[in-house]
């Protein structure tokens, strides 16, 4: 994409292209035209549950698998985006019984139910290979498809925007963090991307998503890991003291989606992937010698992870 143009669109276009741009992005995450589709067996019975995205709702269609024509029930679940998996679950499980379809608990329709759930809430089957978003123009597997296309308009846009009107960028950063319409981790990872790269513009924003506590759980899922390491190693050197006690202070805490019974090995891999992104810094320096003698890794283990050779 071109820098200038973008600058360009940035400098004479409203906040408005940005924001239409985020919405059809979201679209082409949940399979648009075609939406999110899997199939249940109740007792004798196949169907098929179809979910489709129509602004700020989830519209879910239930026909039978063997007739597809042949539609039971259309029902849309209001602002989908504020449901947890399991209220979407609950959600969708008392639509089927409106329609007269006992839900049964079996094997095969929990592993479908999981695979909607996670879509309804990470965006499709579909995701980017395990790369930082600060690489989307270096792809060339996937560089055709239209929603990276747009996600890399979408990125370049709104790091412009921050660049040229700090103010409204902050603006657009903090809906594209916060809001529950925007909760795909895509927006998040982007977000990184545009605080890595101005820093000093919005590490105010950044201290509001981890707060001294990772609250939003941003070091501990997978999803964010790589942009998350890249802000950090990018910007350990402009860190000040309370910034650097409140990182260890997270790190310390652990991994926050795991239970409490955690594998020390486990454990210690996790904290080096912190010490990797911080290691030109004290305490973090000395940490990540430590540790990576005793795991037999160093930093380009993690910058080097889901690559293709």
């Amino acid at each position: 994409i071109d820098k200038k143009l973008t600058a360009k669109i940035v400098a004479n276009c409203s906040d408005k292209i940005i924001v239409d741009l985020a919405e059809n992005i979201k679209k082409l995450r949940f399979d648009f035209p075609k939406g999110i589709n899997i199939s249940l067996k109740i007792k004798e019975d196949e169907y098929s549950i179809k979910s489709e995205i129509e602004n700020e709702n989830l519209t879910i269609t239930i026909s039978e698998i063997n007739n597809p024509e042949k539609v039971i029930g259309t029902k849309s679940i209001e602002k989908f985006e504020d449901l947890s998996a399991l209220q979407t679950r609950s959600a969708i499980i008392s639509i089927l019984k409106e329609f007269g379809i006992e839900y049964e608990e079996i094997n095969d329709n929990e592993f479908n139910f999981q695979i909607l759930t996670n879509a309804v809430t990470n965006g499709s089957y579909y995701t980017f290979s395990d790369d930082t978003i600060s690489k989307l123009n270096d792809r060339y597997h996937h560089g055709d498809k239209v929603v990276e296309v747009f996600s890399l308009i979408f990125r370049d846009l709104l790091n412009d925007k921050v660049k040229q009107n700090p103010e409204d960028g902050l603006s657009l950063l903090k809906s594209f963090a916060f809001a529950s319409k925007y909760r795909l981790p895509f927006f998040r990872r982007v977000v990184l991307f545009v605080i890595g790269e101005n820093w000093e513009v919005c590490k105010k924003l950044f201290w509001e998503i981890v707060k001294d506590n990772d609250l939003m759980h941003i070091f501990s899922e997978h999803s964010f890991s790589k942009d998350l390491y890249e802000l950090l190693n990018k910007n350990q050197m402009l860190l000040i003291k309370e910034e650097i006690e409140t990182l260890q202070k997270i790190i310390d805490i652990g991994p926050q989606d795991e239970k409490e019974d955690r594998d020390p090995k486990h454990l210690d891999y996790w904290k080096l992937r912190w010490y990797s992104a911080l290691r030109n810094i004290s305490p973090f320096k000395d940490n990540y010698e430590k540790l990576s003698l005793s795991q037999n890794l160093t930093n380009e283990h993690y910058e080097n992870l889901g690559e293709v050779i």
